[in-house]
């Protein structure tokens, strides 16, 4: 989904992470509108983390605080072993689940 620009009723520019620009702060060249333009402004990924935990913590909520790493794995960073083949393309068993150990000591849980 694509956005164009943001203005509030006192005429600030409202970027797409939520910062304020105001109107004597907007002169843009030619180069940068393009680019603001094409791109859009501001870190699309600004509340990505912030995202995350309250998905993961929607999921532990949802499962009455009893999960597995396969539950929220999707959610978390997992480095892939290497297939036998050696490409890490996905085909490969993940026996350490040490990943979910930020999740764990986020929400105060107990490994079990």
């Amino acid at each position: 989904m694509m956005q164009g620009p943001r203005y509030d009723p006192y005429g600030n520019r409202i970027l797409a992470d939520g910062r304020v620009v105001p109107p004597n702060q907007q002169s843009m060249n030619f180069l940068e509108a393009t680019f603001s333009f094409v791109f859009g402004d501001g870190d699309p990924n600004s509340k990505l983390i912030a995202q995350r935990w309250q998905i993961i913590a929607g999921v532990i909520r949802e499962n009455g605080g009893v999960v597995t790493a396969e539950q929220i794995a999707p959610y978390l960073d997992v480095d892939r072993l290497p297939d036998d083949d050696g490409t890490a393309d996905g085909g490969g068993v993940n026996v350490d689940e040490g990943f979910v150990l930020p999740a764990l000591v986020r929400f105060g849980g107990v490994p079990e």
